[in-house]
């Protein structure tokens, strides 16, 4: 233990006058030789707990035992042998026998042959932050050892940390000095009497004396003072000294070695020591002549934006605690005032629409408290003389002549709001009209992967009709669905041409049917506490109408009413009936000729309407809505298909009684329009045929279809597969059969790669949705036909007759 002591009072007073790389190797030769070792080496662990740095080694190993290289290099502990099991196990670790542990790496070229070796790690706040190791005892090292490496590790530890922080300190002191001396200002100290005991190199720049020229002179600075300000610069000192003030500052000139004259601010601190005694002050000069020049400037800048203001011809009034302190000549004429005597004086406020004092109030309160600048607003005013008058106005804090005040801009805008108003009719116009464009585009896209639904209920409808065997009873279950199916792809085609806004075609139709399907879908819809009745008049009469648009108009009246009971529940009903109109009754409305009517009639049990909404209701964007319950557009296109159709609508409401809407249809002779019938005689062929859709479903009832008329069928549901398919066998195939939209070749590209190979081929071209400019690029690549889905298996079968029949060789 004595020697432990003595070793390190030796480290410590070896550690006054050596560098840190010395007083390191000293710390391991104590080490080495407190442990009758013959090698020791010390690593400084870093941050990452991973990387060793800083090899060092003892004289004696440098000097007799040790050449190997490395010394300083990064060394990653994962890579590191044996003696890393100090920082693995987090404790220190002894190996009296070197030799027999298996873990071992061996020791690169010009290293220390290694018998026994004991490595101590060095922790600081929970991290390892060194090594200290010893090794080639001549015999085995004992716990003893441990403690007194480790001991020494931790001294060393402690004198780099003292190291490295008197280090810090003289780089700081030295920093100080350095911004002191290269300051952009003139910094100085004083001693109690006034002496300059510093004074940066600055001040030559500043007066043009070095700062020779004001050591130990009290009344140097006082000597180089304007004769104009001496006086108060010196009461200023003499105030600093006798009643030793905080921090103080003033600005007054100075006349420089050179004559020329600048301006000083002055800032000065006192000083004290820790037992308040007043040791002098620190003071600070800085050259604000260029600063003074710019104030001057900006007197000049002021006059001219007066003039500016005075000429403006908008509006300028400024405020200042919310009272008018000035207001150009264009103020005057907005307010109606003969002169500025009739507003300043005046609180703004009163000045604004009542309405709109709240919004004004509070952006004047923030600009005032915040320094906001206040974007544009658009309100109303009111003239001295009651007129009221819209504008335009924003507000800006500014800070004059030590007082906050706001300055704001007005100006008369109410030609440009009406303007606006026209504008923004036109606008929400065309927004409409590029959102049903939208629409279109979203229809047809719907329209795609509902036809393929379409295709493949009516395939496998058709493939049981075609049937021999079919019971009569099962004929019967399968007739409805194949006759809804063929209504759903009229749907889906009036649909498509509704979204383009093309002519709508007019059938002689019954009501009945429309009315029916409409239920059936409201029921599902509506919530619980809503009752729906219908009555529906047997003998009612058809119509000359377009079904899509009927069936909008049912949707829509009854949505409507939907809406005004979904708050408290109530009844909604359907009525069907005949009606007829004599040129003795009251007229049902301009341009509605007496005849036979079919009535349509939607009433419910909600709040109604009050008259005003009744006078509006069938205006474009008109609703009562909230947000997200309606665009305004359901009862105007209602009463537009009303009228395209020559009938009227008539609405009787009253707030608390309901509201109900009769609309009349002129009544048409004939029989409505039956349901397709199955088809007859279909084409038959013994012909190839390649099917690729990507709908697995849709190639297995096409496949299936045209086997049943006899060809030859192979499907593909990869667009890509099917070319490779027929590029293998190409005249494996008398025609192709292809959808048009598919996933990384379509129908259109799959059609230009095979008749680029075989030209001649017949290719059939499908799609759920087209427009003409496709329909144009498929006949100019060479497409014989052209189908829609949902394919009929007629269509299917006439068309791929039609074009096997165009290719076949002609006889001569």
């Amino acid at each position: 233990m004595e020697e432990l002591v003595q070793a390190r009072l030796r480290l410590s007073e070896f550690a006054h006058d050596h560098p840190l790389p010395d007083l390191l190797q000293k710390t391991i030769d104590e080490a080495e030789r407190l442990t009758g070792s013959a090698i020791g080496f010390l690593h400084f662990v870093e941050d990452d707990q991973e990387t060793l740095s800083l090899q060092m080694w003892s004289s004696h190993t440098l000097r007799n035992m040790c050449t190997a290289e490395g010394a300083g290099r990064h060394y990653p502990v994962s890579q590191a042998g044996v003696w890393m099991d100090c920082l693995r196990e987090r404790r220190p670790v002894i190996h009296n026998d070197y030799s027999a542990l298996t873990h071992r790496k061996g020791t690169p070229p010009g290293h220390a042959p290694v018998v026994r070796e004991l490595v101590v790690p060095i922790f600081q706040c929970g991290k390892a932050v060194a090594i200290l190791g010893v090794g080639n005892k001549e015999t085995d090292y004992v716990p003893a050892d441990i403690d007194m490496v480790a001991e020494l590790g931790s001294m060393a530890w402690d004198l780099v940390v003292r190291k490295e922080a008197e280090a810090d300190l003289r780089k700081t002191r030295e920093h100080y000095r350095l911004v002191a001396d290269f300051t952009h200002d003139w910094e100085y100290w004083q001693d109690p009497e006034g002496k300059f005991i510093y004074a940066s190199p600055s001040c030559e720049r500043v007066s043009g004396y070095p700062p020779s020229h004001f050591m130990g002179n009290a009344g140097a600075i006082l000597d180089i003072t304007h004769p104009e300000d001496r006086p108060h610069l010196k009461s200023h000192f003499d105030q600093v000294a006798e009643n030793r003030s905080g921090s103080c500052e003033l600005e007054f000139r100075i006349i420089r070695k050179d004559g020329d004259v600048r301006w000083i601010n002055h800032t000065c601190w006192a000083v004290y020591t820790d037992d308040h005694v007043y040791r002098g002050r620190r003071g600070s000069h800085r050259d604000i002549t260029e600063q003074k020049q710019k104030e001057r400037e900006i007197l000049e800048s002021e006059e001219r934006s007066r003039r500016l203001i005075e000429a403006s011809t908008d509006a300028i009034l400024v405020r200042c605690g919310g009272i008018l302190t000035y207001a150009n000549p264009a103020a005057l004429s907005l307010f109606g005032a003969d002169s500025k005597r009739e507003l300043i004086g005046r609180s703004y406020l009163d000045l604004v629409h009542p309405e709109d004092r709240a919004e004004s109030s509070g952006r004047v309160k923030r600009s005032t408290e915040e320094g906001w600048v206040a974007p544009p607003r658009e309100h109303r005013i009111l003239t001295l003389r009651g007129q009221v008058v819209e504008v335009e106005s924003t507000g800006v804090p500014v800070t004059y002549r030590g007082e906050s005040q706001i300055f704001g801009i007005f100006r008369d805008i109410s030609d440009r709001k009406k303007a606006a108003q026209d504008r923004e009719k036109f606008e929400l116009q065309l927004r409409q009209a590029q959102k049903m464009e939208a629409i279109g585009t979203l229809a047809g896209g719907i329209a795609h992967d509902f036809n393929n639904i379409l295709s493949v209920i009516i395939g496998n409808c058709e493939m049981v009709t075609l049937k021999d065997e079919i019971p009569p009873t099962a004929y019967d279950n399968v007739a409805p669905i194949l006759t809804a199916a063929n209504r759903a792809k009229k749907l889906v085609s009036q649909i498509l041409t509704f979204s383009r806004q093309g002519e709508q075609q007019k059938l002689l139709i019954a009501l009945k049917p429309v009315i029916k399907e409409t239920v059936e879908f409201l029921r599902s819809s509506l919530p619980a506490t809503i009752q729906l009745k219908q009555y529906i008049n047997p003998e009612a009469g058809a119509i000359q109408a377009d079904p899509t648009q009927m069936q909008q108009i049912l949707m829509n009246l009854c949505t409507n009413a939907a809406h005004a009971m979904e708050g408290s529940g109530g009844v909604l009903n359907i009525e069907l009936d005949n009606a007829s109109v004599t040129g003795t009754e009251c007229q049902l409305g301009p341009g509605v000729e007496p005849g036979d009517y079919l009535k349509l009639t939607v009433s419910d049990t909600g709040h109604g309407m009050e008259a005003w909404v009744r006078e509006r209701i069938f205006d474009p964007y008109f609703t009562t809505k909230g947000p997200g319950k309606g665009t305004g557009l359901g009862l105007a296109v209602v009463h537009g298909i009303v009228q395209s159709h020559g009938g009227t609508i008539k609405v009787y409401s009253e707030p608390g009684k309901g509201t109900i809407f009769h609309v009349y249809i002129p009544r048409a002779d004939g029989v409505e329009r039956a349901e397709a019938t199955a088809v007859q005689f279909l084409p038959r062929g013994s012909e190839r045929v390649l099917i690729v859709d990507d709908e697995p479903a849709l190639a297995d009832i096409a496949g299936r279809l045209l086997s049943f008329l006899g060809y030859s069928v192979e499907s593909r549901t990869s667009s890509i597969e099917a070319l490779e398919l027929f590029r293998t066998h190409p005249e494996r195939f008398d025609a192709v059969v292809t959808d048009m939209t598919m996933p990384q070749l379509t129908g259109l590209n799959l059609a230009r790669e095979i008749m680029a190979i075989r030209p001649e081929l017949p290719i059939i071209l499908c799609t759920g949705f087209s427009e003409q400019a496709e329909e144009a690029r498929a006949h100019a690549a060479g497409i014989r036909s052209f189908l829609f889905k949902p394919l009929v298996i007629a269509e299917l079968a006439n068309s791929l007759r039609s074009v096997l029949d165009e290719t076949r060789p002609k006889c001569v």
